[in-house]
């Protein structure tokens, strides 16, 4: 690497802890395009954290992060979390961004294409503490938002796997929502009584109506009207 390479390389660095994002990046993106492999691990982390910053922490619009994402993806990999977590992951962040944005959006669809670029494997089981509020580790989050992106485009055993495996993480902040998708899990592949064993479960923590309004259907699908209307009165 020539001394102008390495120069630039360092301003790189240094725009970006000036938080300079825009400035980092540009020279970046100049390096990727036409001598990639000058770009060290550093350099590279370095430029997803521009990425991250400017296009996925905050993002408003799906084109703008599936087209950031792949980019992040060519320069970059996940790293493995699940002991050192200390420093955060660019990929790992900004692909729960990007899986967050399209939760709330309604794109589920695009969310497991997210998801398939994601090793849960890798990702941290750690909660993390703010305000003397605990909050789901990456692993958790993650499962959450695969969970019902499979469920509501009708993965149903998928889902129904997905959610057993996300009740085995150790540092659950929050296990309602998944047992809440087995139910729904069961009830689609017609397995009520399982349905019915998790909703009566869930209904022993929460009083809300929808979990009522599920028993009901359950019994209604079984065949048990009587039964079904005093979930609905």
């Amino acid at each position: 690497m020539d001394v102008q390479t390495k120069e630039k390389l360092k301003l790189a660095q240094r725009l970006k802890k000036e938080k300079k994002y825009d400035e980092s990046k540009e020279i970046y993106d100049q390096y990727f395009e036409e001598t990639p492999e000058v770009l060290t691990a550093w350099d590279r982390k370095t430029y997803a954290w521009d990425i991250y910053y400017l296009h996925l922490q905050n993002p408003t619009d799906k084109e703008e992060i599936l087209e950031n994402l792949e980019l992040i993806t060519d320069i970059t990999t996940q790293e493995d979390q699940r002991k050192n977590d200390k420093y955060p992951c660019p990929y790992t962040l900004s692909f729960l961004k990007g899986l967050e944005f399209l939760n709330k959006n309604g794109k589920f669809s695009d969310m497991l294409l997210l998801t398939d670029k994601i090793n849960p494997e890798f990702l941290s089981e750690k909660p993390s503490d703010f305000n003397g509020q605990t909050y789901p580790s990456n692993k958790e989050k993650f499962y959450n938002h695969l969970t019902k992106a499979l469920l509501k485009t009708d993965y149903v055993n998928e889902a129904l796997e997905a959610c057993q495996e996300a009740l085995e993480i150790p540092t659950l902040t929050d296990d309602a929502w998944f047992k809440w998708r087995i139910a729904k899990a069961y009830k689609e592949i017609g397995e009520y009584d399982e349905s019915l064993e998790c909703l009566d479960e869930l209904s022993n923590k929460k009083q809300d109506w929808f979990i009522y309004a599920e028993i009901a259907e359950n019994y209604y699908f079984k065949g048990e009207n009587e039964k079904s209307l005093e979930y609905t009165t």
